[in-house]
């Protein structure tokens, strides 16, 4: 029998009937101000700042809700982190995004306000203030992400029917809204019973008061109407398939009452993705008291996802916007779109392969944070016009056998002249050695998508008594004009030293529009976190061929389709299969050995008294 593990996600033990649930949070209570911020209640507050002059990004909005504030709605009360300011900035810059996030708040009728306002006074303010915050000509080019909890999803539908309304004021705002991710927001179209019976739950049972603005109360209950239109006015802008909507809605009552159930929550929209976040009532479904939380999870993945495919738009808006000319001119200096790669190992291979160590070849013991790191910079060949997307896949690992398997490879501070990479290891785990590959893809390559998945807060499936597997759907930013090639790829693993380390992720049902990103285990194995990578493009491109996936010996050979290449390609090699027994070292590495335009010839190397089953990569092999 199977139970998912505690510490990070899954796990497979014996004599156990069920599932059990995990990562429950600590239900917290709103807080006072923290410390080196702002006095001031109402406004837009810049939680992390970034240059006015860089346009590679994106800018997140944050809008609270009923009885909230611009710090205290998003932060927890036992751990005073604000995941908007002290988590999500730092996770998006470990993965070479960049966001500037930013905070409204404004009167939702706080006890001791004595401000006098409606909604639609507050949106055309939200829009004001943004408006003007994005001076710049970089800044006005990044995309918005509103977060909001709420009443602030009411405000924020009536800020985009505002925008729409009044085009000529608000319009460039309008066409960069990209996405929303609303947390406990209502939305019940014109039925004015709930309109009514909401504001009186949250006001009782949260105990939000009101008396202070007394226009608020009229609005919430006497004109139930007014959200009523917006909700209904605000489905003809929301269901664009240009914009991103992800939904969560909360599972605890407050005494006794579930302020926002999934009917109420939950819009039935084409382009929206609703999911039930566990263990969060409706103030706690905005709080999260760590970044491993497994409450957190559900909505960081969501950002992130929603900033990879508003960066690749901007990507792509920047890119038609430079003539032929300009190419011509640059082209000297600026790479053009194509896609590389690379090898990012610990030894020097070849005098014309440029590789470097990305990892201490001592021991590692590092603490809670990853100290195990890399600290050189990989510069491009040349430089591009705009950040490329770098992505990197584990190719060699070297551990201790006396502490847990933990892997990670990542990549942080892509700039168009260089990037991080971030080959680590955390906790207690002895690390001897990790590296891996590394691909470039330039942003004009539209056909190339790319994206990651991880096994957090995911549905857990299993398809027989020895196997468990994790399932994530997965959405292509646009469909091709058929099924494409992907390659899925382990990026980081948290494996139980004590059982056998098996572990695969593989793509499966591959359509035009989208894939089964399948995370497996089997057996009595107990693994804690899995992380993949994944790559599509289309089949008939002549620059790229997607490597199956293999099992390696000691020289393995994998052969292109016929006439593919005019000359040898460069090869990226990845992980996606590991059977290796407990009890022993892991000491593993694949190479590319030799490639010409027929064949590559990969190589496969074990050392200590590493004991494995069975060994697969994938990869990619590009002009």
């Amino acid at each position: 029998m199977k139970r998912w593990g505690r510490r990070k996600e899954f796990r497979v033990l014996k004599n156990q009937d069920d599932f059990e649930a995990v990562g429950k949070s600590e239900v917290s209570t709103l807080v006072d101000r923290i410390p080196h911020e702002s006095e001031e209640e109402y406004g837009l507050f810049i939680l992390h700042d970034l240059p006015h002059d860089q346009s590679s990004a994106l800018d997140i909005v944050a809008v609270h809700g009923l009885g909230g504030g611009w710090r205290k709605t998003w932060t927890d009360a036992e751990s005073r982190k604000n995941w908007l300011r002290d988590y999500l900035p730092r996770q998006l810059e470990s993965q070479g995004r960049q966001a500037r996030v930013l905070s409204y708040g404004y009167n939702s009728g706080g006890i001791l306000s004595k401000a006098v306002g409606n909604i639609d006074d507050v949106a055309q303010e939200l829009l004001v203030r943004l408006q003007g915050r994005r001076s710049s000509s970089a800044e006005k080019s990044r995309p918005i992400l509103f977060v909001a909890h709420s009443l602030g999803g009411v405000v924020v539908k009536k800020a985009m029917i505002i925008a729409h309304e009044r085009s000529s004021k608000f319009g460039d705002l309008r066409d960069k809204v990209q996405a929303f991710v609303f947390l406990g927001v209502p939305h019940k179209g014109s039925d004015l019973a709930f309109w009514y019976k909401y504001v009186i739950e949250v006001s009782t049972n949260l105990q939000m008061g009101f008396a202070g603005n007394p226009n608020f109360v009229a609005h919430l209950q006497k004109n139930s109407e007014t959200f009523a239109n917006i909700s209904t006015q605000s489905i003809e802008r929301l269901q664009s398939p240009t914009i991103d909507i992800r939904t969560f809605y909360e599972s605890d009552k407050i005494l006794n009452q579930l302020i926002v159930d999934k009917s109420s929550a939950v819009l039935n929209l084409q382009n929206e993705i609703a999911t039930q976040i566990s263990s969060t009532n409706h103030r706690t479904i905005c709080k999260f008291g760590a970044e491993e939380a497994q409450t957190y999870q559900p909505v960081w993945n969501a950002i992130f996802e929603i900033t990879e495919h508003a960066l690749f738009q901007q990507h792509l808006t920047l890119n038609n916007q430079i003539t032929e000319h300009s190419v011509r001119k640059l082209s000297s200096i600026i790479e053009l779109p194509r896609i590389k790669a690379g090898k990012l190992g610990m030894h020097e291979h070849s005098p014309h392969v440029s590789t470097y160590e990305c990892s201490r070849n001592n021991a590692l013991y590092a603490e809670r944070t990853p100290t195990g790191r890399n600290k050189r910079t990989r510069k491009f060949t040349k430089a591009y016009l705009e950040p490329p997307r770098v992505l990197i896949g584990i190719s060699h690992l070297d551990f201790s056998p006396h502490q847990p398997l933990r892997a990670r490879a990542n990549v942080s501070e892509v700039t168009p002249v260089s990037f991080r990479p971030l080959l680590e290891t955390w906790a207690d785990s002895r690390c001897y050695g990790i590296s891996g590959s590394w691909l470039e893809i330039a942003p004009g390559d539209t056909d190339v998508q790319t994206g990651r998945c991880n096994t957090f807060g995911s549905d857990k499936t299993t398809t027989d008594e020895r196997d468990m597997r994790i399932i994530r759907d997965v959405s292509f930013y646009h469909k091709y004009e058929e099924a494409p090639s992907v390659i899925c790829y382990l990026v980081s693993i948290d494996s139980s030293k004590d059982r056998n380390h098996r572990i695969q992720v593989e793509a499966l049902s591959i359509t035009r529009s989208g894939f089964e990103l399948h995370f497996r285990s089997w057996a009595d194995s107990i693994v804690y976190e899995l992380e993949a990578e994944w790559v599509a493009f289309s089949k008939d491109r002549d620059d790229m061929y997607a490597l199956p996936d293999t099992i390696v010996g000691a020289n393995t050979i994998l052969r292109f389709p016929e006439k593919r290449f005019e000359r040898p390609p460069a090869c990226f090699l990845a992980f996606s299969y590991l059977d290796i027994t407990s009890g022993r070292h892991v000491s593993i590495k694949v190479s590319v050995q030799d490639v010409n335009e027929a064949f590559t010839l990969i190589g496969f190397e074990t050392w200590n008294d590493c004991h494995f089953w069975q060994i697969r990569v994938t990869g990619v092999a590009v002009l």
